[in-house]
């Protein structure tokens, strides 16, 4: 019956339905009070809920009952992080890289908390061991989600420093472009792709600028480079559009060698 009270509550906060899921948790509760997943469970519903406090008191009774569960520590950690005690998610999560020296989430809850504090060197090494966990795991989306993140991360250092960032740069260059400066926006892009060869938007501009210049392979060569990089953060959705261009470059070259 626990289990199956349990049950109705997780389908329940599922759909939305967190109130009734609440029911069905203090319900199991009461009737099996040593229940330490009834209390997590409940938990989670109070966090979804906007209830962090009430959310935090049930995660401090389910790790009564069980000090070992993991994910009640990450739990109560995204807790704490929430209402902005963050010494107490810091030790939630020290707790799990002792229990789990390999918990990807914790990595990742971790740098958010240094990003928070403005620690960015420490954030990104957070993010490089949950990329080195994923990559032992052959999970690939989740390694390019680390990727992804640390960039966006150097990039509010930079920020954070005074200095300017690679998009502000790039509007710079998206400026020269429209005033007709090619040959300034196509040496700015240059210097861009040799401090951080990983940037998509810069082989885009550069490949914009080619196609200008009527220069086509060269367009299609950054196009192609911009879309692995696009798919190398996640960013499928440009990536293709991209690989979609560098057909269209393709059969446009095609045509014209039959002329």
């Amino acid at each position: 019956m626990e289990q199956k009270l349990i049950q109705q509550g997780i389908t329940k906060a599922k759909n939305g339905d967190y109130e009734a899921a609440i029911t069905d948790f203090t319900q199991a509760i009461a009737d099996y009070p040593q229940s330490a997943e009834a209390y997590y469970r409940r938990g989670l519903a109070y966090f979804d809920s906007g209830l962090t406090e009430k959310a935090i008191a049930d995660y401090n009774q389910s790790l009564n009952l069980d000090s070992q569960q993991i994910k009640v520590y990450l739990s109560r950690a995204m807790a704490f992080l929430t209402i902005n005690n963050i010494q107490s998610s810091i030790i939630d999560l020290q707790v799990v890289f002792s229990l789990d020296p390999n918990c990807d989430r914790a990595y990742k809850l971790r740098a958010n908390i240094c990003i928070r504090l403005k620690e960015y060197d420490r954030a990104i090494d957070y993010l490089k061991q949950a990329g080195k966990i994923y990559l032992e795991r052959q999970d690939k989306e989740s390694c390019r989600f680390c990727i992804a993140r640390i960039r966006q991360i150097e990039q509010q250092k930079i920020a954070a420093s005074g200095g300017v960032t690679n998009q502000v740069f790039l509007q710079q260059v998206q400026q020269k472009i429209s005033q007709g400066k090619l040959d300034e926006a196509l040496r700015d892009c240059n210097w861009l792709l040799q401090l951080d060869p990983y940037d998509a938007q810069a082989y885009q501009y550069r490949g914009n600028i080619n196609l200008e210049l009527e220069e086509y392979p060269q367009a299609k060569q950054d196009f192609r480079q911009a879309a692995q990089c696009y798919r190398t953060q996640g960013n499928l959705a440009e990536s293709e559009k991209l690989e979609q261009r560098c057909l269209e470059l393709q059969l446009r070259s095609v045509y014209q060698s039959n002329l």
